[in-house]
């Protein structure tokens, strides 16, 4: 049985928190929320992944610059190392010490504590699903994306045993995922 299906099976109900328990000096879609919301006891946390213009996956939702960096710029337009040099702002819009943080680095630290839905990655699975087998934990991840055939198919032959989620939004979309093989819906 998948560990998702598990832990509602325990439970009865799947507690899922969104960017992570984010807020005051905590900063959304980083290592210190995620930490927060397996304290506050979510059974999975959120994690949204955008990639720099040479290539490192970040967990920031894009759209969210002015927010976290007080600023209007796009950060998927920014290079790994500019993004790591930005200064990011707290809830009240005062400077912080936190930084974006790596994928991967966020995959490592949370290995065997929670499940791990990873949102906003299909824009990028040309290389990010490829990147992904190489986190040692991969019964933690569940994927989500639109329903799109092509993505279908991408997830399908990258050959990754992960849980998948859709973002369905019609009857015709679930009756197309649930017929559609090779994929751990």
């Amino acid at each position: 049985m998948n560990p998702l299906k598990e832990c509602y099976e325990k439970n009865g109900i799947l507690i899922a928190a969104h960017r992570g328990t984010n807020g005051g000096n905590i900063l959304q879609n980083t290592s210190k929320a995620y930490l927060n919301s397996i304290r506050h006891n979510a059974d999975m946390f959120e994690v949204d992944v955008i990639r720099s213009k040479d290539g490192e996956f970040f967990a920031f939702h894009d759209g969210q610059e002015p927010l976290v960096f007080g600023e209007k710029i796009d950060i998927r337009t920014l290079s790994s190392e500019e993004i790591q040099r930005k200064e990011c702002f707290n809830s009240l819009n005062e400077p912080i010490l936190q930084k974006i943080e790596k994928i991967s680095d966020v995959l490592k630290n949370f290995e065997g504590q929670s499940l791990i839905n990873i949102d906003r990655s299909w824009f990028y699975w040309d290389t990010f699903l490829g990147k992904l087998k190489t986190y040692p934990s991969l019964n933690q991840v569940l994927l989500k994306s639109p329903v799109k055939k092509e993505l279908l198919e991408m997830l399908r032959d990258s050959g990754l045993n992960v849980m998948y989620m859709p973002i369905i939004k019609t009857i015709e979309e679930l009756d197309f995922v649930l017929s559609f093989e090779g994929i751990n819906t």
